[in-house]
């Protein structure tokens, strides 16, 4: 989803997308919310040291 690419939040996305709750919008598009790809990223860098 290119509106969480380019860094609106994926609250926001929800809204402008239409879904009821956004835990649906999670549901399908976590993967693309930047800031959790990047702390998961740090997390395991850190893991691996």
């Amino acid at each position: 989803m290119s509106l969480l690419e380019n860094g609106v939040s994926i609250e926001n996305a929800s809204v402008l997308v239409g879904h009821s709750s956004v835990r649906i919008t999670e549901r399908h598009y976590k993967p693309w919310v930047k800031t959790l790809q990047k702390k998961l990223e740090d997390e395991v860098r850190k893991a691996w040291g």
